[in-house]
């Protein structure tokens, strides 16, 4: 439940700038007037709510992209939406966005939800840059949703942090 309340909060852009600024790359910390501090994977878990043990993230680095978004989406992307493995965020939130008149059956459900995981992944707990595509390694992750609910989530969004923090 925490993942799907992080779209509530506003993003206070002048704070996030602030921590970065405070990062010191060769500590991994941030540096406060109080002193420094870090975030561990117990804050991680404490504030998404992301489990912290179970199977690691690891996905391929290159498939069938159309194929699989076909497959788990049931939706072909054009070329323009898909730059190599990341999709464009606005074509899922174009086409997934209103689930009242596209869900009448199980495996309707099933890709709407999909792309509203793929959509928090990309926005908000994996972004690459930017949050205007989704990696769609991540997608794949998604064919099978009890194998995906025991993965090791937290500890993915604490690598990447700290890798977005360390270019």
């Amino acid at each position: 439940m925490g993942v799907a309340q992080i779209s509530y909060f506003l993003v206070d852009n002048h704070l996030i700038s602030a921590l970065v600024e405070r990062w010191r790359l060769e500590i991994h910390t941030f540096h406060m007037p109080f002193g420094e501090c870090t975030i561990t994977l117990e804050d991680v878990a404490m504030l998404l709510g992301l489990k912290i043990f179970g199977a690691p993230i690891t996905g391929y680095a290159t498939m069938d992209w159309v194929g699989l978004v076909q497959r788990l989406l049931s939706m072909t992307p054009p070329e323009l939406v898909l730059v190599g493995g990341r999709l464009r965020m606005s074509w899922i939130d174009r086409h997934f966005s209103d689930v009242s008149e596209h869900i009448h059956s199980q495996e309707q459900l099933e890709h709407h939800t999909r792309a509203f995981i793929l959509c928090m992944i990309g926005r908000y707990l994996l972004t690459y840059h930017s949050s205007s595509f989704v990696s769609l390694r991540y997608l794949s992750l998604l064919e099978d949703f009890d194998a995906f609910g025991h993965m090791s989530w937290g500890s993915c969004v604490l690598s990447n942090m700290y890798s977005e923090l360390c270019v």
